[in-house]
């Protein structure tokens, strides 16, 4: 909490401006005050003086405690605001902290005001930094949902160079294999098949390679669409497609599925 803390004094009487003081003083708050005794600087003053609590007495030559309290409600809601007087009834204060008055000590009992002075500043001191905590994490969640936005932006640019840079690096491949495929369908010499057939193998792999990029790319840009799989069905397909293979007419394939439950995948 603060070393010295500032607080705004509405009152009139020299008296009991002087009992206030001194109560304050033996209560060991540590504080510099200001005093005003009309609207128009109590109004000012909590502007410029901007207090840390206002005590304010009931009633007023010029005006009254209720001004004063609207006026703060306007102007600081934040501020604790006790009113201090020796004319307002147990009834009447209890009905005015119900609407906002943060507490009220009477005249004939000042020395019950040090202790609520200082329960009313510790409050609000734990208003403040529970209001600023939240202030910090809405922060922090903006500044997240941003950065998530940035990412999701700079992913999906790379996700698009990736794809088309794959894209286009597989036509020249594709001249370069129709080529290599030209040599090799054409040419007698032994060293020269040699090679060309290691272009190929090299070729395929790079080919290969890029294909895959393409592949993860595009299940990138798909939406799953999870349904049940039928796997007797979808492995027998993948044999039939495959039966027709060059070397495939000597394999005996061998299918034993028994789904006990059913599968869901995409």
């Amino acid at each position: 909490m603060k070393s010295k803390f500032r607080i705004l004094i509405a009152e009139h009487d020299k008296h009991d401006l002087e009992l206030l003081h001194h109560e304050l003083n033996k209560g060991g708050i540590s504080y510099i005050s200001k005093v005003v005794e009309n609207e128009y600087e109590y109004s000012d003053s909590i502007i410029s003086f901007t207090p840390d609590i206002i005590l304010s007495d009931f009633s007023f030559p010029s005006f009254d405690g209720l001004t004063a309290f609207k006026i703060k409600e306007t102007l600081a809601p934040d501020t604790p605001f006790i009113f201090v007087s020796g004319t307002i009834g147990e009834e009447k204060s209890i009905e005015l902290i119900k609407n906002g008055v943060t507490d009220y000590a009477l005249k004939d009992r000042l020395f019950t005001l040090p202790l609520k002075v200082k329960r009313a500043l510790k409050e609000s001191a734990d208003r403040h930094q529970k209001k600023l905590s939240e202030e910090q994490k809405e922060f922090a969640k903006i500044k997240l949902e941003e950065q998530n936005k940035e990412l999701i932006k700079t992913n999906s640019e790379l996700d698009h160079f990736v794809y088309s840079a794959s894209h286009d690096l597989r036509s020249p491949l594709a001249s370069v294999l129709g080529l290599v495929g030209l040599i090799i369908s054409e040419s007698k010499e032994p060293d020269t098949l040699a090679c060309a057939n290691m272009i190929k193998t090299s070729v395929d792999h790079l080919d290969e390679f890029i294909q895959n990029i393409l592949n993860y790319s595009q299940n990138n840009r798909t939406t799953l669409k999870v349904e049940n799989i039928d796997l007797q069905k979808l492995t027998i397909e993948i044999i039939n497609s495959l039966r027709n293979i060059k070397g495939a007419e000597g394999i005996k394939f061998e299918v034993n599925i028994q789904e006990k439950q059913p599968f869901y995948s995409d």
